[in-house]
């Protein structure tokens, strides 16, 4: 069995499509979602194309919309970005 390092988080996981078969199949319970790859890039979905750098910078000066997040799901997060940071050093 394939094992991730970082813990799934609500049954998601972003993963290169190679594992996607193996995976649904011992965890039929689970959604997966395929990472961008060469042939594949987020900005080529739809829902990324909608952000410009107009609505970045408004967000950022009038930091709006403002996204709560979970103290737990939140400490969990910093915690994947640190290792993955630490990781790259």
């Amino acid at each position: 069995m394939l094992e991730l390092q970082n813990p799934l988080i609500n049954g998601f996981e972003s993963l290169p499509k190679v594992f996607l078969g193996c995976l649904q199949k011992e965890e039929p319970g689970k959604t997966f979602i395929p990472r961008p790859t060469d042939l594949y890039a987020c900005n080529g979905c739809r829902q990324m194309k909608i952000n410009i750098l107009e609505k970045l910078r408004d967000a950022l000066d009038f930091l709006q919309p403002e996204i709560l997040i979970p103290e737990d799901i939140r400490v969990e997060a910093e915690q994947s970005v640190r290792r993955s940071l630490a990781l790259s050093q």
